[in-house]
C-alpha cells in the first residue's frame, strides 16, 4: 500500500511537471562501478524551480528511474539535491547530489548513491552542465557579471574557425572546427570541448584554468596542465602537457568574439601543436 501511494504521488508530480516550465536545468552522466566489461553509463537530468532558497523539481535518467521527485537547497557556494526514488531500483533508494557553483555552465558535482538503509553504495565525481533559463530557452544570465569585470556578459560557448599553424610530427589530430567549442563558464573557468553535437555533457575537454577575478580588459592568458591521455592527441600516455590559451574577447555590432592562439606542448617529446582561433559566441549562458 505504501509503495502504491508513493507511485500515485509521483504520477501526480509528473503530470504537474509537464504542465509547467522549470527555470533551471542540469544534465550530466556517470559510469557505474560494476564488474561488467562495459559498465553502464547513466545519463541524467534535473529540472527545477527555486523559491526562498528551496529547490523543488524532477529528476530522470536512462538507468534507474524515468521520473523522481527532487528537493534541495540553493546555497551561496552551490546547490544540494536529494533524489528520492519511488521504489528501490538496482539496489539504489536515493541519490544525494552536491553541485559546487551555481552555474550556468560547467559545474563539478558529487553524486552519492544510497541503498534502502541510507548507506552510500557508490560516490561519483563528475562535471555537469547547468543552465539558468527555462527549458528550451537560452538567455544571458546575470550570474556572468559578478567578478567578471570587463568580461561581464561574455559567458557561453564560442564556435568558428580553428586553423592549424604547426604540428611537425602529426601528434595532434586535425581539428574539426564545426565540432569544437571554447567555453567560458559562469565560474570563470575556460575549457576546449571536442566532438560537440548540441551539448557539451560527457564530452572530452582540455582544461585551461580560470580567469583572474574582475579583469580590467578583455585580454586572456591562461595555462592549464594535463598528465596522461589527452583527447585529440597522440602524445605518449605517461607524459604531461602544458595547454595555453592567449588572445582577447571583443564585441562588435552585438557579436561577442574571441581571437587568439591555442598551444599544446608535450613535456616528453618536446613537441607542440599550435592553432589560431576566431570564434563567435554561439550560446549565451
Amino acid at each position: 500500500m505504501t509503495v502504491l501511494i508513493r507511485l500515485l504521488m509521483l504520477f501526480s508530480l509528473s503530470i504537474s511537471a509537464f504542465a509547467q516550465d522549470f527555470e533551471k536545468k542540469m544534465e550530466g552522466s556517470f559510469s557505474l562501478n560494476t564488474s561488467d566489461i562495459s559498465p553502464p553509463t547513466v545519463n541524467f537530468s534535473i529540472s527545477w524551480n527555486e523559491a526562498n532558497g528551496e529547490i523543488q523539481g524532477i529528476y530522470s535518467d536512462n538507468y534507474f528511474v524515468s521520473s523522481a521527485e527532487v528537493s534541495g537547497s540553493s546555497l551561496l557556494q552551490g546547490k544540494s539535491f536529494l533524489v528520492d526514488f519511488p521504489i528501490v531500483t538496482n539496489g539504489v533508494r536515493s541519490i544525494a547530489i552536491m553541485a559546487i557553483g551555481t552555474g550556468p555552465g560547467s559545474v563539478p558535482l558529487t553524486l552519492t548513491l544510497r541503498d534502502t538503509f541510507g548507506n552510500a553504495s557508490s560516490i561519483h565525481n563528475v562535471t555537469a552542465v547547468m543552465t539558468g533559463a527555462s527549458i528550451g530557452e537560452v538567455e544571458e544570465n546575470v550570474s556572468c557579471s559578478v567578478g567578471f569585470g570587463d568580461l561581464t556578459g561574455y559567458c557561453g560557448l564560442y564556435a568558428g574557425n580553428i586553423n592549424e599553424i604547426s604540428d611537425n610530427r602529426a601528434l595532434c589530430y586535425r581539428v574539426d572546427s564545426s565540432a569544437t567549442r571554447l567555453e567560458l563558464a559562469a565560474n570563470m573557468e575556460m575549457r576546449m570541448y571536442l566532438g560537440y553535437r548540441d551539448t557539451i555533457v560527457g564530452l572530452p575537454s582540455h582544461p585551461l584554468g580560470s580567469l583572474p577575478i574582475s579583469p580590467v580588459t578583455g585580454e586572456v592568458s591562461l595555462t592549464g596542465r594535463n598528465c596522461g591521455e589527452l583527447s585529440g592527441t597522440r602524445f605518449p600516455a605517461g607524459s604531461c602537457q602544458t595547454i595555453s590559451l592567449s588572445g582577447s574577447f571583443t564585441e562588435l555590432v552585438g557579436v561577442k568574439r574571441f581571437n587568439g592562439t591555442y598551444v599544446i606542448s608535450d613535456d616528453e617529446t618536446e613537441q607542440s601543436c599550435t592553432y589560431s582561433l576566431t570564434l563567435d559566441r554561439e550560446v549565451a549562458y
